[in-house]
């Protein structure tokens, strides 16, 4: 597992059709364990840990659907498996941040 709850995180793969592109920096909601994959969904689709996530301050689509990112495509931005410094001096950041 890459990421944790809350982590920010930034996008290191993606498939040819994903809304969120790469080097896109997301925020980890919740996982959603052995869901199949909410974009680029294709005929041979796995099922696989997925994150909700925000970005820009969106969860969802412009067609309604829910964000979400493959955990093995998510980075998350720290330095060390504790919580981030910064973020736990200021606080998770909200809105636009990307």
């Amino acid at each position: 597992m890459n990421c944790k709850p809350g982590d920010i995180a930034i996008r290191v793969r993606a498939y040819a059709d994903s809304y969120i592109p790469v080097g896109t920096l997301v925020r980890c909601i919740s996982l959603i364990p052995g869901m199949a994959i909410m974009e680029g969904v294709t005929s041979n689709s796995t099922a696989t840990d997925v994150w909700d996530v925000e970005w820009n301050g969106k969860r969802k689509a412009k067609d309604g659907i829910l964000l979400g990112i493959p955990d093995a495509h998510l980075r998350p931005i720290r330095d060390s498996e504790g919580d981030d410094e910064m973020i736990r001096i200021a606080g998770i950041p909200h809105g636009e941040f990307a």
